[in-house]
């Protein structure tokens, strides 16, 4: 991706590639990662994605009445191996849909949904010094 910055736009050799990513209006590939997986959670939810993936996603119902109620929050279920289980699909899918602002989940259709959620990863790629909505996520696989 970086190469292709790069021949797209002229830069030299040792020139900084995220200021062109960022005019480009390209995510890095860990936000590109990010923002897949709530488009699938979104798939999943509706009743548009595969059933073997809808398998995975459970919505959190409280016992009790919370504010939280209407917010639509999926159940993230409990791992005992932080370096292989956060990283599995099951995992992932609920965490990274539950970090969206709530103005982006209620979308009625699939083109609202990821234009109101293209924003979010990009102003967190580019505006935060640290990447805190990030964990050492480097494969996603299918538990």
């Amino acid at each position: 991706m970086n190469a292709a910055a790069c021949l797209t736009t002229c830069l030299k050799k040792f020139d900084h590639i995220t200021p062109t990513l960022k005019k480009l209006h390209w995510l890095l590939v860990e936000y590109r990662i990010i923002s897949k997986i709530p488009c699938i959670t979104y798939k999943a939810l509706r009743g548009l994605a595969l059933e073997y993936i809808t398998s995975f996603i459970r919505e959190y119902h409280p016992t009790r009445f919370l504010r939280s109620s209407d917010q639509q929050v999926l159940l993230v279920p409990k791992m005992n191996l932080k370096t292989f289980g956060e990283r599995s699909f099951s995992f992932a899918t609920p965490f990274f849909y539950n970090k969206l602002p709530l103005n982006t989940r209620p979308s009625s259709r699939m083109d609202s949904f990821k234009t109101n959620l293209k924003t979010h990863p990009f102003q967190r790629a580019y505006t935060e010094p640290c990447n805190v909505f990030l964990r050492p996520l480097t494969v996603i696989c299918f538990l």
